[in-house]
């Protein structure tokens, strides 16, 4: 993700939700975040305390793109995030997958 616009999609897609919930949980318009993600403007500095604090995003990733945990938080995250949209069996099948994967190390 090379933009502030892309970051900030990206944030309110891994909580799995839509521009007006995102918008309302750090208090701007859903207009207002729209533009923000089409790049037609810059967050506000409120904007960016707003969601660092509501959604645990490090300011530096946001708005540089680097996480000062190497974006190991993030990653741990959007795993969890995806694992919880599949069925059972599909779980079983990735953990499967990935101790697979480990004993090749």
């Amino acid at each position: 993700m090379d933009s502030i616009r892309e970051r900030l999609k990206y944030i309110r897609k891994m909580q799995d939700m839509n521009q007006q919930q995102f918008s309302n949980r750090i208090g701007i318009s859903q207009g207002r975040l729209s533009e923000l993600e089409l790049g037609k403007t810059y967050p506000s500095t409120d904007t960016l305390i707003s969601i660092s604090s509501q959604f645990k995003v490090d300011l530096n990733g946001l708005l540089l793109g680097k996480d000062k945990n190497n974006s190991f938080a993030s990653l741990s995250k959007e795993i969890e995030f995806l694992l919880s949209k599949l069925s059972v069996d599909a779980k079983e099948e990735v953990l499967s997958f990935i101790k697979f994967k480990l004993r090749e190390l």
